[in-house]
């Protein structure tokens, strides 16, 4: 890739019918992805290495980052408002390749058959219910990762209840969610294409409403029926885990207060 920047612009859907300009910048071996609506709402950063086969992609309800090294998204993020709540359609359980990746990257839902793992959403269908297409996009695989199914079923999914109803007394929340792998551990696969299983996962949120506010969580990707706070952390320490800077377009006071601490209270069970 050339020295200079590569600026990528789309539009992303939003049910209010208002544009949701998502801004992505390649530049030798880092990617940052911006969601404005008029002013920068999410802004991450993503380091990696500059042979790295990541991919950033947009869809209706969320935008990703693909890693076709391991064949899961990087991470995946989404605004989530009441509105997107509003039922326009049911779930629909139709499970199928990313149509936008090249076969030789694309991973098939045939990896999973009698893996024992689930294909574990990043981004809800839940979260998705507002649009049909939105709905659809949601099963892509690039939008899966090999998930324990005790943990895809149970706690995974209570957090992702609980986002809904955190959403109840707040204009909006703004989420970033992905894998973790533990470059200490021999790494698991699954399937032909060598579907990479994670050993954790990861959850960031935040919400501006009223007084800023944002919190992290870490699952094992294990067995595990635990209280919500057990998983819960900083940003910043998810950071760390993940070496993904997330909310940097924030003032900086209000970046370092929210990301250093998070309370309890603000998020209940």
């Amino acid at each position: 890739m050339k020295a200079e920047l590569a600026i990528f612009t789309a539009i992303m859907k939003k049910h209010s019918k208002r544009p949701l300009l998502l801004l992505a910048t390649l530049c030798l071996g880092a990617i940052s992805a911006v969601c404005q609506t008029g002013e920068p709402d999410v802004y991450l950063i993503q380091r990696v290495a500059a042979d790295s086969l990541e991919r950033l992609m947009q869809r209706t309800g969320y935008v990703l980052s693909y890693n076709a090294d391991t064949r899961n998204p990087h991470w995946v993020a989404w605004k989530l408002t009441a509105e997107r709540l509003e039922e326009g359609t049911k779930r629909i359980d139709r499970f199928r390749s990313d149509p936008d990746l090249p076969r030789a990257q694309a991973v098939t839902p045939n990896n999973y058959n009698r893996s024992g793992w689930d294909k574990g959403h990043l981004c809800p269908a839940g979260d998705n219910t507002w649009s049909k297409e939105a709905m659809l996009e949601s099963f892509y695989m690039t939008n899966m990762s090999p998930q324990h199914p005790n943990l895809n079923r149970g706690d995974w999914n209570e957090l992702e209840g609980k986002c809904r109803q955190w959403l109840e007394k707040d204009s909006c929340l703004y989420i970033v969610a992905g894998p973790v792998f533990y470059e200490y551990l021999t790494p698991r696969t699954i399937g032909k294409d060598l579907v990479r299983v994670p050993d954790a996962f990861f959850k960031v949120i935040l919400c501006l409403h009223g007084e800023p506010r944002a919190v992290g969580f870490v699952y094992p990707n294990e067995r595990g029926n635990r209280p919500l706070h057990s998983y819960m952390t900083t940003v910043r320490e998810v950071e760390q885990l993940t070496e993904i800077d997330f909310f940097s377009a924030l003032p900086d006071s209000i970046e370092h207060r929210i990301e250093s601490r998070y309370i309890p209270a603000d998020w209940p069970e």
